[in-house]
């Protein structure tokens, strides 16, 4: 896959537990080490879980990315990187049992600086540091649907807003409060409205 880092050779894997939010958690168990520091992250095989009590979400789905495999651009996550992954995972996984358990399509996870510019995403995108999903869940509803219902929960999120066919939520930065910020965009060209618009 374009993107993922090449395992280096003659370094020795390490098999690592995950403690989700912090600084130091490396949530998968492809790490490997070097005699003097940490090697880059590989990316994990197809299916890997990015921790095990996640069952829905993979790393793999949050840093794919159809334009750095289109660009050949490199979408590897660093270790602080995953260890964002993993808190919106978290909150993914919330997400998932507020829906009914419903099937979630992941759109878009972690984007490098190159990737977000690529796509058009904005430059402090907190995609580019893996605390930001776009996703949609059509077993469970339209967009609007998925964006009500989770506005409606008690989940904690730092932003939602319903975008023109999916819906992103993103994840305050570790030690940061949540503003549960609720927006609407309709197009790629309109203003941010406040709350959730049906008529998007």
């Amino acid at each position: 896959m374009v993107g993922c880092a090449v395992r280096p050779t003659g370094l020795k894997p390490l098999s690592l537990r995950v403690r989700i939010g912090t600084a130091e958690a490396v949530p998968f168990h492809n790490i490997y080490e070097t005699s003097s520091n940490w090697a880059r992250p590989q990316l994990p095989t197809r299916g890997q879980l990015i921790h095990e009590s996640f069952r829905a979400f993979t790393l793999e789905e949050l840093c794919f990315s159809e334009a750095a495999e289109r660009l050949g651009l490199d979408n590897t996550p660093s270790a602080a990187i995953i260890a964002n992954l993993g808190r919106v995972a978290e909150v993914m996984e919330a997400i998932r049992a507020r829906l009914g358990d419903k099937a979630i399509v992941v759109h878009s996870g972690y984007r490098s600086v190159e990737v977000n510019r690529a796509v058009g995403g904005v430059g402090a995108s907190a995609h580019c540091l893996g605390l930001a999903c776009d996703f949609a869940s059509p077993a469970f509803g339209t967009p609007v649907e998925v964006a009500l219902a989770i506005v409606r929960s008690g989940i904690e999120y730092d932003q939602l807003i319903l975008e023109y066919g999916w819906v992103h939520v993103g994840v305050a930065s570790p030690g940061m409060l949540s503003r549960r910020e609720v927006l609407t965009k309709r197009s790629p060209q309109a203003a941010y409205e406040w709350g959730i618009r049906a008529g998007s």
